[in-house]
This record gives C-alpha cells, sequence and structure tokens, in this order.
C-alpha cells in the first residue's frame, strides 16, 4: 500500500490507500476534517467508485467518489448529522461491508414517529486491478484476456426515510381574519384549508440494485446495466378530503408502492482516425411502477383521486400509478342516430345509448356521446351511460424513456448532437378542455371548433329540425375530426373527464446542437492564446411528436398520484448562442 497526503484546515492528513484505490486508514477521526480531506485530495488518480475511510477510533465511513476523487455521497449523511454507530467491522480487503445507523428528527412530524433509520451496503467489485483471488470463482482474469477490458460488478441496498412535506403538517394551522359585528371589525382566527394529522410517519423506501459494467474492444464499447427495485412504505401523500370537513386536502400516509426497472448506458467510439472521430452516448430506461397496499380499509383496493374536477387517477392495488380515469369517448350522434317525426322533429332510435337520467327528447345530432361499459339499461331497455362507466382511459407513464448523445470532430471542427426521448406515455392535454370552449356564449373558442357539427342553417337563421337539411348543412359529419355542436344542452363535452382529453405523449426532441471550430495552435501562438475556438449552440431545436399541445414533456402536477396533466404550461422556447472560448 502507499500513502496519500490530503491538504485540509487544520493541518495535513495521512490516509493508506492500496494499490486498487481502496483507503485503507486515515490520521484524522474528525468527521467534519475528513470531510474537508476528501475534497482536497491529492491523489485523484487512485480512486474508484466506492471507497471505505477507517478513523483512528475505528469508525468506518463508506463514501462514494468520482474518477477524480471528489466525493459524491457519503453513508446517511452523517457528516451533516450524528455519527451513527458501525455494526459490522471494517475489511480493507476487496470487499467493502459498512452498514451504519442514523436518526433523524424532524419538526414536520409528531415527536416519536420521526425515525428515519437509513442503511447502506456497498458490496463487491471486479476490475483489472481487483481480482478475486483465493477462490475457486469461474470469473476470467481479466489481465489474460484481451477483448474483455473491465467487468465490475455492484450491488447495493439501503434504506432512506423521507419528511419532504411542508412544516407542522401533524396539526392544524391557523391565520388571521376579519369579522363584522355591529359595524365593528373584529379580528379572527381562520383555520387553513390543510387539516393536520398526528398519526403521520415517516415515508421509508427500500432500494436493492444490482449493476453490472463492461469494457471491451479496448474500451472502444462500454455497457453499464443497472437493475434496481425501489419499495417505499407510508407514502406522504397531500390527499383530497370531503369538503363538508371545512378542510381541502391532509397529509395522509396512504400505503405502498414499488419502482421496478432496467437503465442501460452504452457509449461507443465508433470512428477513432488520426483526422476524424465518432462517439455515442446512449442510455435507456425501462421503469415500471405497481401499488402494493392501500391504507385504511381492508376491502378497499382502488380510490379515485380527481385534478381540479376535470380528470380522474385510478390508484388500484396491483396497477401502475398515473391510470388516467375517465368515459371513453366516443364521437358524436349523426344524423343516422336519429328518426324524423311526423311533426317535423327528430327522436334518438330505440337501442341508441344516452346518458343515464337525461331526455332522450332533448338530444341532439352533433352532441357529445360515450361507451356504455357496465350494459346498464333504462327503463326502455336503451343503453345508457353515467359515471359508473368511467374506466382507465390511459397512463402517463411511458414504457421507457432515454436520450443519445453524437460527438464528431474532424481536425478542429467539432459537432455534437443530443437528443432525448420518450414512448408509450399520455398527457392529459387539460389546456384543451379549459379553452375549446365555449363556456359561455359570447366566449371565444380553439380553431378546431370551426370544424363543429352546425344546428343553425344559415338560410333561415334558426336551428333545423329536418335530418335531411343537418346532413345537407354537415357533410363531414362522420369524419373523425368532427367536432361536437355548441348547444346549451351538449356543454358538459367541455368539462367531462373524457379520453377525448387523453393524447400521446411521446416524442423526439432535439435539445441541443453545438457545432465548433478550434484554431490550429499556429494560428494563435502570436496572440498569446494557448487555445481559441468559437462556436454556435442551437437549444430546443425541434421535437417530433403528435401531441397537440405546446410540448409534450411536461406536467403541471408533481405529485405521484396525478402526474401527465398539460394545465396551460408554458412552451419551452427555442434558443441559439454563439461564442468564444480563449485560454491565455
Amino acid at each position: 500500500s502507499t500513502v496519500a497526503l490530503a491538504n485540509a484546515v487544520g493541518g495535513v492528513f495521512l490516509f493508506g490507500v492500496e494499490d486498487d484505490g481502496t483507503i485503507t486508514g486515515c490520521s484524522e477521526s474528525d468527521p467534519q476534517a475528513l470531510m474537508e480531506a476528501i475534497y482536497d485530495m491529492t491523489r485523484p488518480s487512485l480512486f474508484t467508485e466506492i471507497e471505505a475511510v477507517e478513523t483512528s477510533d475505528g469508525v468506518v465511513l463508506v463514501v462514494s467518489v468520482d474518477k477524480v476523487g471528489s466525493p459524491v455521497a457519503t453513508t446517511s449523511g452523517i457528516y451533516y448529522k450524528r455519527l451513527g454507530k458501525v455494526t459490522k467491522p471494517f475489511y480493507p480487503a476487496n470487499d467493502v461491508y459498512s452498514p451504519a445507523d442514523n436518526l433523524d428528527f424532524s419538526s414536520k412530524i409528531v415527536e416519536g414517529a420521526s425515525e428515519g433509520d437509513i442503511d447502506l451496503l456497498e458490496v463487491y467489485r471486479l476490475k483489472e486491478k481487483l481480482r478475486i483471488r483465493d477462490s475457486a470463482s469461474a470469473l476470467p482474469d481479466l489481465a489474460d484476456t484481451t477483448f474483455l477490458d473491465n467487468l465490475k460488478l455492484r450491488v447495493g441496498y439501503g434504506t432512506a426515510g423521507n419528511n419532504n412535506i411542508d412544516n407542522n403538517m401533524y396539526a392544524t394551522s391557523y391565520g388571521s381574519g376579519h369579522y363584522g359585528i355591529n359595524g365593528s371589525d373584529y379580528i379572527t382566527y381562520v383555520p387553513g384549508s390543510t387539516l393536520g394529522n398526528s398519526n403521520l410517519k415517516w415515508e421509508k423506501t427500500t432500494t436493492t440494485n444490482v449493476g453490472l459494467d463492461i469494457s471491451v474492444l479496448g474500451s472502444r464499447v462500454n455497457l453499464s446495466v443497472d437493475f434496481y427495485n425501489n419499495e417505499s412504505s407510508n407514502l406522504l401523500i397531500k390527499n383530497k378530503i370531503p369538503t363538508s370537513t371545512g378542510y381541502s386536502d391532509q397529509y395522509q400516509n396512504i400505503g405502498a408502492i414499488r419502482n421496478r426497472g432496467v437503465e442501460l448506458v452504452l457509449n461507443t467510439t465508433n470512428i477513432r482516425t488520426k483526422d476524424f472521430t465518432w462517439n455515442t452516448d446512449f442510455n435507456i430506461a425501462f421503469n415500471r411502477s405497481k401499488v402494493l397496499e392501500l391504507y385504511g380499509n381492508k376491502e378497499t383496493k382502488y380510490f379515485i383521486q380527481d385534478y381540479e374536477s376535470r380528470m380522474g387517477y385510478k390508484i388500484e392495488v396491483g396497477k401502475p400509478l398515473g391510470q388516467f380515469y375517465g368515459l371513453v369517448y366516443d364521437g358524436i350522434y349523426t344524423t343516422d342516430d336519429f328518426v324524423q317525426q311526423p311533426d317535423g322533429t327528430y327522436m334518438l332510435k330505440d337501442g341508441v345509448p344516452s346518458l343515464k337520467g337525461f331526455d332522450r327528447s332533448q338530444v341532439k345530432p352533433g352532441d357529445a356521446k360515450y361507451v356504455p361499459q357496465t350494459g346498464e339499461v333504462d327503463e326502455n331497455g336503451n343503453p345508457v351511460w353515467s359515471t359508473n362507466d368511467r374506466t382507465v382511459i390511459g397512463s402517463a407513464a411511458p414504457k421507457f424513456t432515454g436520450g443519445m448523445n453524437n460527438t464528431f470532430r474532424y481536425k478542429g471542427f467539432d459537432l455534437s448532437v443530443f437528443m432525448n426521448f420518450s414512448f408509450g406515455n399520455d398527457v392529459f392535454n387539460m389546456s384543451t378542455q379549459r379553452f375549446i370552449g365555449p363556456y359561455l356564449s359570447n366566449q371565444n373558442s380553439l380553431a378546431i371548433m370551426n370544424n363543429r357539427f352546425t344546428l343553425i342553417d344559415p338560410a333561415t337563421g334558426k336551428e333545423a329540425t329536418d335530418l335531411v337539411r343537418l346532413a345537407e348543412l354537415n357533410p363531414g359529419q362522420y369524419g373523425d375530426d368532427i367536432m361536437w355542436n355548441i348547444s346549451q344542452s351538449n356543454k358538459t363535452a367541455i368539462s367531462d373527464h373524457s379520453s377525448y382529453y387523453i393524447e400521446d405523449g411521446s416524442y423526439l426532441r432535439f435539445s441541443t446542437i453545438t457545432l465548433g471550430y478550434t484554431f490550429p495552435k499556429a494560428w494563435i501562438q502570436n496572440l498569446k492564446l494557448n487555445n481559441a475556438r468559437v462556436y454556435c449552440t442551437l437549444n430546443n431545436i425541434a421535437t417530433i411528436t403528435g401531441y397537440s399541445g405546446y410540448d409534450p414533456e411536461v406536467s403541471a402536477e408533481g405529485g405521484a398520484l396525478t402526474p401527465g396533466i398539460d394545465n396551460s404550461s408554458y412552451p419551452r422556447s427555442k434558443s441559439w448562442v454563439v461564442g468564444v472560448n480563449l485560454t491565455f
């Protein structure tokens, strides 16, 4: 082993470092000084991903560092909390095994329920300079291979507490208000809109991950594969409650969920010559969520979470989060759905579905209609729909997401193109629902309403009741893009929880394109410059998507229960930057 020096406030500290980069000891026991020392480490080339530090009093700290020696994370955040007790001995050999306990205390949750237990286990790495010896393992000796340059197995396990909610949510807060009595103004107490909950507990997440890093062909191809399984219990959610309580919401521990998935990162050097190189960085992630348990009534298997009374979400045991819940839109009534009456009026044909409890004689051609799901009928045997016919109409969770960056270099020129993508996720276009209109007779509408079903005969200025004439006025009534009429009886079409407003949010975005040129040294040496480069960067230059809104990569709600909402979100701006980099 070797000895590394680290300068820190208060002096110079000694670190014992093995050839593989493992830290085997330190001359300093103070945690804060250790952190400063690690930041100032003077031997960055020795450090790998997971390191261990043993203080002089026998305390073991696990530190995750990057390739230049800068710390990324430490067990339990112990540099900023109290130092937890070590429950396992320190092994300065190939394996690093160092769980630690840590207790956090919070004013957000009532005392006695505020224990966030954190354990960490990072075990086992394989590397060219870190091979398993004295073992009957069948793993290859990397020094004896020409194809395989690097092989590393990573296994991680840990639990973490979360209390990321507003302060003092175990109690109901009050503010000041005014109340007039007999001409006098009195200051009063006014309760807030959020009801306190003294039974709140810490949210707890248990994480397991297994990763494999592989480098081949002289490290021209590098692949990292990670499988993770995160299970969270006592989820802290700001949940809607009946307004009859006098409050609108309350923080609750509502249940348990699981997020499981695979992430792949691929780095390749596609072409490498004297004058030209082409490198590609590609990543893709597959995540699947699942509701494991809902607290409260043992018979409760699901509940419906509404977003501003405009769209429902079904949170169901055994199903993923982000399920949109509403009625299945079935287009509009055409003139074929009606029969002409002798008095010149029309009536909906028998067997054609209608809204439950609504007078069928008031249904008009061009009204919006939905698909009955439950098989319910009215007293005459005609199918009807109601809120009971709501079903899952989409999912905000993508099937996969990812990105790709291609970098090209030819002599002094460099070009970088970064793209990111998402596939299979739906978006609730609440902007369309809000502005498609009209809500009122004098309110404007979106342009798509120009293609609506027309009831008014321009020849008479009155509403037509003859089905033949209505068919003449609406030759496109059978088209998929025909919009409903704007009659008074059809106004719920702009507020129904309807699949019409659920759109495919898949996209491919050209996020960043940068073109640069670095001047040859011979051109700039007389200018006392070491390096000179000019460049131009285009940001958010193009997005390929079928989404009708401004941006499919949007959600107005950050909560886990109601994702994928476009509620008048501000569109992303396109921009370009021209710059010069000079090194003197």
